[in-house]
């Protein structure tokens, strides 16, 4: 129904582009540091878990409390700075503790840093009999080989093992998995158009050849640009670029990117598609 084969993403390009989520795939998120790219799957988790899909995110770099409460302010709408300093209204603090209480059934997170793929492995199989639909792992290049399987490998192969193993993972439990990447700083060199490339892959061009999707984020605001060729404000815009599709063309999707908030949500003013995105806002989630 509604022409989306997997579990929807808050995007209605992008569920277009690609079918949603599905079982059995890889999906990649890539972005330099500081752009955005746990955001961004921060927004699609959460816009999976409040409509009933159960998630577990492998968060190599945060902590789980500080992964629970980029998902709590973001989804009730409370400025990160403020909550951080307790600096909240009793509304606020109300939207919050409705909020958590919707996403503690539907969510877990492991926090182990630095984990190998028998470890992820082991806890996928084990999520996936508890009734779980979809995992994220942020981010990729966090992961380690245990001693024996990096033995003889350069850093290049260290990833391509590591991809091979994770799609592996995700077809065998038949669970999408959505794995974060760092792109290359190369970019902030490049003169005049700042798009990021798959060539923009950090390490590995398995990356690359193990994915059914590669979504690279692209802020303006974050190369210091104000407006586009024709003068027009890109404050608070993002492009989704869609670099590989195996499942359909290759496409950008431009959305709205709340810096207090750290949310991607969709952009109402795409003409073509506003009265789609608005239906299914209404329909799905009000914080979309």
């Amino acid at each position: 129904k509604g022409g989306v084969l997997g579990i929807k993403t808050p995007f209605y390009a992008m569920n277009q582009a690609f079918f949603g989520w599905q079982p059995g795939f890889v999906y990649v998120i890539g972005a330099r540091p500081g752009i955005g790219k746990s955001a961004l799957m921060k927004s699609c988790i959460l816009h999976s878990i409040l409509n009933g899909i159960k998630c577990k995110i492998f968060s190599l770099e945060m902590t789980a409390t500080q992964m629970m409460n980029g998902l709590l302010t973001e989804g009730a709408e409370v400025d990160n700075k403020r909550f951080s300093t307790g600096d909240i209204t009793e509304d606020e603090w109300r939207r919050i503790e409705g909020l958590r209480s919707r996403i503690v059934p539907y969510l877990e997170i492991d926090a182990k840093p630095a984990i190998t793929v028998q470890y992820l492995e082991s806890q996928v199989r084990k999520f996936a009999q508890r009734g779980g639909k979809l995992i994220a792992i942020d981010y990729l290049q966090l992961m380690k080989l245990r001693k024996e399987d990096a033995k003889g490998k350069m850093r290049e192969g260290e990833i391509a093992f590591l991809t091979g193993n994770i799609k592996r993972i995700a077809k065998e439990y038949n669970i999408p998995v959505i794995e974060l990447s760092q792109l290359s700083r190369d970019i902030e060199k490049r003169a005049g158009d700042k798009r990021p490339q798959l060539s923009d892959l950090r390490e590995s061009g398995a990356i690359e050849q193990d994915a059914e999707v590669i979504i690279l984020i692209q802020r303006p605001e974050a190369d210091g640009i104000t407006e586009d060729k024709n003068g027009v404000s890109v404050a608070g815009i993002a492009k989704l670029v869609i670099a590989k599709n195996r499942f359909g063309p290759c496409i950008d999707v431009k959305v709205a990117f709340t810096k207090h908030l750290t949310r991607y949500s969709p952009l109402e003013t795409l003409d073509s598609t506003k009265n789609v995105i608005m239906k299914e806002t209404q329909t799905e989630i009000d914080l979309f």
